[in-house]
């Protein structure tokens, strides 16, 4: 059975691009455009990793962070946060919000996977 990718992002271009690329790479992936349907989808489709947007309408990538993580149903679930906004402060803080990863944009699909590669093992 595939492994299961949440793919959360405002960007129709980054969910139709990266969704696509880690289809032909064997995932199923779920999508999301905005933080608080990333939440929603979390919780009904329990996925095995959550690739998250920082900035959204609806709610941002930090604020979804913290609801998935402290939910009883989702709180296992690995994230990585994607966005251009990633600074030092946000790097700081990054594991508070129960972040496992990051991952600057752009990037390559390549990169991206080596991340999730690491996190699913």
């Amino acid at each position: 059975m595939a492994k299961k990718i949440l793919l959360v992002d405002d960007s129709p271009y980054i969910l139709r691009f990266i969704g696509s690329s880690l289809q032909n790479d064997g995932y199923e992936v779920i999508t999301a455009e905005n933080a608080y349907d990333g939440i929603e989808r979390a919780i009904k489709a329990n996925p095995d990793l959550i690739i998250m947007d920082l900035k959204m309408p609806n709610g941002n990538g930090i604020d979804a962070c913290i609801s998935i993580r402290t939910a009883p149903e989702t709180c296992h679930i690995p994230i990585i946060l994607a966005s251009a906004h990633i600074n030092e402060l946000v790097i700081k803080d990054i594991h508070l919000w129960g972040i496992n990863d990051y991952i600057r944009k752009p990037f390559t699909p390549h990169s991206l996977t080596e991340k999730i590669v690491a996190l699913m093992r």
